[in-house]
Parts: structure tokens; sequence; C-alpha cells
């Protein structure tokens, strides 16, 4: 309420000041000058008589306040978010933490959805750059746990996989599958699928515990789902690396023809899209191939 005190104040402050309407002027038949000057200043919050008075002396609708309210507000949580994800994207975990401990305490994070947020990067700073897996599960739990009473949502399925991933890498590959497979079925049980990615992306990490599990045929059934997914929806996020896992997969079935097929697919992905190592590491396993 504090943080909601002090941006009305100083929009209305700023809007009288552009309007040209001295404080005196503006708590004419509405309130007391002084009223004004606390509203201002943030101490305390206009009620809805004042508000109504102040918005039809200053020339606007009563909503005007709300909305530029909550527009500077979502444009602060859409550009922290998108940068923090950025970071992560890039590898970059001294960025992740400089952020989250800027923003964890801020007013536009209180919300259920962004103090989950806060709360699933703080164990992705754990893991990768503390290297505290205790920590790091502990976050990602309690993150999952802000909104167990709610209906699953996008976020979830993001932090289902970065649990499901740090299983995996940590050698806990049934842990992480079954992760990967609640990920799935919340995903499935959304009302719109409309982030193709999250999908490719579940398809492609589920591979990996698959594949030391050596169960490799329903390791190539989802990398197929996720190729089928890359060309429905015309999308190349993560259609080499699918490839690349398929080429491999089928390396360790010593079907070395498909494997080629599938790794030079890969190989061409990557040369387009400028991924210089993915190409290198791939051009490597074409040349090392099995006979055919």
């Amino acid at each position: 309420m504090k943080h909601l005190s002090q941006n009305l104040g100083e929009l209305i402050k700023d809007l009288r000041q552009q309007a040209g309407v001295s404080q005196k002027e503006l708590c004419k038949e509405i309130c007391s000058q002084s009223e004004i000057s606390k509203i201002e200043s943030g101490k305390i919050l206009p009620t809805i008589y004042i508000l109504m008075g102040i918005s039809s002396k200053l020339g606007v609708e009563p909503s005007y306040f709300f909305n530029q309210l909550t527009k500077k507000q979502f444009d602060i949580i859409y550009n922290v978010k998108n940068e923090i994800r950025n970071h992560v994207h890039e590898k970059n975990y001294k960025k992740v933490k400089t952020l989250v401990d800027k923003y964890e305490n801020h007013s536009s994070f209180q919300t259920i959805e962004e103090r989950q947020f806060i709360l699933w990067h703080k164990g992705i700073i754990e893991y990768y750059l503390h290297n505290n897996l205790k920590h790091s599960l502990c976050f990602l739990e309690e993150s999952l746990r802000t909104r167990e009473s709610l209906k699953h949502n996008i976020q979830d399925i993001h932090i289902l996989n970065s649990l499901a991933v740090i299983h995996s890498e940590t050698g806990q590959y049934l842990e992480a599958i079954d992760l990967f497979k609640l990920a799935l079925r919340y995903y499935f049980g959304l009302n719109s699928n409309i982030d193709y990615k999250i999908y490719n992306k579940l398809c492609y990490n589920i591979s990996k515990p698959l594949i030391s599990n050596k169960n490799y045929k329903e390791a190539l059934t989802y990398c197929e789902l996720g190729v089928k997914n890359c060309l429905e929806t015309h999308s190349n996020y993560l259609l080499g690396g699918l490839y690349y896992q398929q080429g491999y997969i089928y390396s360790l079935k010593q079907e070395y023809q498909k494997s080629l097929e599938n790794f030079t697919k890969a190989h061409t992905l990557f040369t387009i899209t400028n991924k210089k190592l993915f190409a290198a590491k791939t051009l490597e396993k074409i040349k090392n191939q099995g006979p055919i």
C-alpha cells in the first residue's frame, strides 16, 4: 500500500503541475490543502470521492490513474523478467543474481506470480552460480508451492523444466523424467498451448535422461514429437538440437544411415543459425560415423 500511495501521489502531482494548477486550487471544494499535500507525498491514499474530484479538476477520467499505474508496473515487470530470462539463456548467472537482488523487494514483484518468478531464479542462481544443489531445490520447490492452490500456468511449466534439468544434470534420471512428464501434463492442461517453445524444450530435455537410462525408443519418440511441433509451428527453435539428439540415439542403436541423416540436418541448421560450436561438434560426429 505504501508503494501504491507513493506512485499515485507522484502521478497526481505531475499531472497537477503539467496543468499549471496549485495545491490550493486543486483542493477547493474537494478536501483540505493539507490532505492534497499528504496525498502527493504518498503519506495517505485519497478516498474515491476525493479521487473523483481531483480527476474532474485535472480533466481526466478516474480510471486514468489506475491505467497509468498498472501500465507502469506492467512495463517494469515485463522488461525486468525479459532481461533476467535473456541472461539465463546466455548463462550469465552473475547478472541474474544482480537483477534478482535488485527487484526481490520491489513493489512490482510482490504478487504471487512475480514472487514465484523471483524464487524460481533464486533456485537457478543457487545451482549454477553457487553450486548449492540443496538450496536450489528448496527455492524451486518453494516457488511451485506459492501457486499450488491455483490453476497451473506456463510459468509453473518453466519451473518444472528447470527442476527436472537440475535433477538430470545431477544423475537423478528417474526423478527428472517424472518431472518432465508432469510438466508436459501441465502443458496439455492449459486452455491454450500458445508457447510452442516450452513444448520443444521439454521434448528435447526429456530425451537426455531417457538416453542416460538407455530408453532409446522413448527418447526418440519425444524427439520426433518435438520435430513435428517445430515443423507445424514453422519454428526452428531447438530443431537443430532435436535432430542432433535423434542422430545420437540412432548412432547408439547402430542405425548409422538414420544417424547420418539426422546429424546432417542438425549440422545444416546449426550452420544457418551461426551456432558454430554446435556445428563443429555435429560435423565431428558425421566424420566419426560408424559403418553405413
